[in-house]
Order: structure tokens, then sequence, then C-alpha cells
């Protein structure tokens, strides 16, 4: 009686190591999850989204010069008008939309910057935004949308002018994409969805 217990017992061990080892082997084959990124001043969360995230964009309105999210064309002779420049905001969604992620791009309305960004921010996020580029006109104007942005989630990354804050009032911005040193709107959205691809990897952007 006590041999034929032992024989089971033995059995079910062999079993029981049996279906480890098969548990085991399919778990090799699994995708890793993204390593955590680590916000600048640990505002946001740590990273790491779907490839098909939406990603918003809130551009500073045009100034006097014709620059800025909507460019206009510039007169070189009598009835002529220079072929205009692409504008940003279109830039910025094509190029988000091409890269497989859903745009929500929003330009500030040059009437009224501080309140339009600040609807601006709070719309993309609301929208699902998982990264959010702002181009402040006002960065102490919008410290509420910017703790709002890293509530729900997103990582704020600033475009040129620097969105300061604390990691404790979560009202700065996690990465600054700096735009000061004369580069075109080209490479501007380039190195900006370079940032995104890192992020939705689960990187820190290189860089920044």
């Amino acid at each position: 009686m006590l041999r034929n217990r032992l024989a089971a017992l033995t059995a079910a061990a062999i079993l029981g190591t049996a279906v480890l080892g098969i548990a085991g082997c399919s778990g090799g084959s699994t995708t890793p999850a993204p390593t955590p990124v680590r916000s600048s001043d640990l505002t946001s969360s740590d990273g790491g989204f779907d490839e098909q995230a939406v990603i918003g964009v809130v551009l500073a309105p045009v100034d006097g010069s014709g620059s800025g999210a909507v460019k206009t064309g510039t007169p070189v002779a009598p009835g002529h008008v220079e072929t205009p420049s692409q504008a940003l905001d279109v830039r910025f969604r094509s190029a988000i939309s091409a890269a497989g992620y859903m745009p929500e791009v929003r330009v500030t309305d040059a009437a009224t910057p501080v309140a339009s960004q600040q609807g601006a921010i709070h719309d993309v996020v609301k929208a699902g935004a998982k990264v959010v580029f702002v181009q402040a006109v006002d960065p102490e104007g919008i410290t509420a949308q910017i703790r709002y942005a890293h509530d729900a989630g997103a990582i704020v990354v600033a475009l040129g002018t620097a969105i300061p804050g604390t990691g404790e009032q979560r009202t700065g911005a996690d990465y600054r994409l700096d735009d000061s040193a004369g580069e075109s709107d080209a490479t501007l959205v380039s190195d900006a969805l370079g940032v995104v691809d890192d992020l939705q990897r689960g990187k820190r952007p290189s860089g920044l």
C-alpha cells in the first residue's frame, strides 16, 4: 500500500516538472516589456506605449515675419509670390501620420494666446496624447495644463522655450527640444519624431 502511494507521488512529481518545463519554454518567446523611461524631473509616466498612440503638438501663433506655425509666401516681384513654405502644423501632422501615430496638432490663436494654448493642451491630452509637444507662449500661464497632462500619464516636451517647474508640482516639461539654432522646420519635425520613437520603445530620448 505504501509502495503504491510512493509510486503515485513520484509520478505526480514528474508530471508537475514536465508541466513547469513546458510553461518555461513557452514563456521564453515573449517580448520583454519596454525599459522604463526616466523623465528629467520625474513628473511623467515611465514611457513605452502603443505604436498607434496619439501624439499631441501645440504650436505658437505666427509671428510678424511670417515664421512660426503657419508661414506665408514672400512677394518677390509685382504680381508674383514665392511658393509658400509648408506650414509647420501641416509638417507635424503629415510626419506623425507617416510614422504610424495619430496626430493631434493645434495652432495657438494669436488674439488670445495664453487662453488658446491652455485650451489646446487640454484638448490634445483629453484626446489621449501620450506625448505632448508644446511651443509655449507663456510658460507660467500653462502650469495647470502641464500638470493635467502629467496626471493623465503624458510626457511633455518643450519646443524651444523652456517650461520650468518642479517634480513635486508636476508643472514642468520632462524634456526640451531646442529649436533656437536656426534649424529648418523639417529638421525640427524630424528631431521631434525621433524623440517620439525613443519614448514609444521605452528609451530615454538621446541628446535630451
